[in-house]
This record gives C-alpha cells, structure tokens and sequence, in this order.
C-alpha cells in the first residue's frame, strides 16, 4: 500500500505494525489521511477509528478488510470512516476513493 501510495504522488507515507502504533502515530504527527486495515493486532481499524474521532481527529479514513461483511461496514462507518474497500482493492478504485475523500490527489499523481 506505501509503494503504491508513493506511486500516486503522495511523498510523505508511513506504516504501523498495529492499531496502537498507529494511533501514537497519529497523535504526534498529524497526517492529512489514514488508510487502516479493519483487522489489526491489539488495537483493530473501528477501535482506531473511534479513539480518533473521540480525541477530535478529524483526517479522512479509509478503512479496507478482507471481511467483506455490511455488518462490519457498518460499523466502520459509524465509527467515523469516511469510506469502506473490501480486499482486493484495485489501483483504479483506491485513486477514485482517495479523490472522493481527499478532494483531489497529490499533483504528481
């Protein structure tokens, strides 16, 4: 996901091993947008998602997840995701989500 965001345009990417990574991330860093995966070790995607917005974090999230259920999408969408990939996610519809979310992609993109 970093090489294919990198190759998007988008200069600045990082990852984190969990949910708990992430969030101290985050919190020291600031991004302009996050793209998590629903199922992570110690902290998942909708805990992360929740902890975010309850602390005021407003960036765009995007959630993606094998577990392609209306359940979990909804969830995720209450939490405060602002979209929901199910795996795989192709090249064409990340770059369509990523416009939809971000108004508009890296100008290099």
């Amino acid at each position: 996901m970093c090489r294919v965001m990198r190759e998007m345009g988008f200069v600045a990417v990082a990852e984190a091993s969990d949910g708990h990574e992430a969030l101290l991330r985050i919190t020291q860093y600031r991004p302009q947008l996050l793209i998590t995966d629903c199922q992570m070790p110690n902290m998942d995607g909708i805990r992360l998602t929740r902890a975010l917005r309850s602390s005021g974090i407003t960036l765009p999230i995007i959630m993606i997840s094998a577990v392609n259920d209306q359940l979990i999408t909804r969830a995720a969408l209450e939490a405060g995701v602002n979209k929901f990939l199910p795996k795989p996610v192709e090249y064409m519809e990340l770059r369509e989500s990523l416009r939809q979310v971000l108004g508009a992609l890296p100008t290099a993109a």
